[in-house]
């Protein structure tokens, strides 16, 4: 198995962004983009305070699968365009469960910014753990021109906020320390 996994903040931005790109008549982005960060933040703001009230109750397991199948408790938080996915952002929690029925050695983690640094280190490493000879860049090529729905990355008025960026990296830490 091949796990890529992204930075979990800026997979969670990214991913609001994208959701807004999927949707069949999407909210018109010159009119919303510019809000987009504090929209995020409060959505973010909201799924942290909903998730945190949940395990005070259920199973983390449990707040996690509510999140993840859009249930009433978080149906509210989820629109269709500027979508958060945080529950998506608990890597730990989906690595434990696959590593308690299959064995760890079957299993490749590798990070996109891995991928992003060094192409070549990265996918011969990959191909090794496959069995198969090894590629070059030339050999091999990179998906790297597509549209962007949304340039959040090159616009400094699109940045997340910090506040926003802080709350996350608290809300993420533990998580992110049982899976180091």
């Amino acid at each position: 198995f091949i796990v890529v996994m992204r930075e979990p903040l800026s997979m969670l931005y990214s991913w609001f962004w994208y959701s807004c790109s999927r949707v069949k008549q999407p909210v018109p982005l010159r009119d919303y983009k510019l809000k987009g960060p504090d929209i995020f933040h409060e959505r973010i703001v909201a799924k942290v305070r909903s998730f945190n009230s949940c395990i005070i109750v259920f199973s983390l397991e449990k707040c996690i699968s509510e999140m993840s199948t859009n249930s009433k408790l978080f149906h509210s938080l989820m629109p269709k365009c500027g979508e958060t996915v945080l529950e998506r952002a608990l890597y730990y929690i989906y690595v434990q469960k696959w590593l308690s029925v299959i064995p760890r050695e079957r299993f490749h983690f590798l990070t996109m910014e891995e991928l992003s640094r060094d192409w070549n280190q990265t996918t011969n490493r990959l191909w090794k753990f496959i069995g198969v000879s090894s590629f070059t860049v030339n050999k091999c090529t990179k998906a790297t021109n597509k549209q962007k729905a949304v340039d959040y990355m090159n616009d400094p008025r699109l940045a997340m906020r910090n506040d926003t960026r802080e709350l996350l990296k608290t809300f993420l830490h533990p998580y992110n320390q049982m899976l180091a």
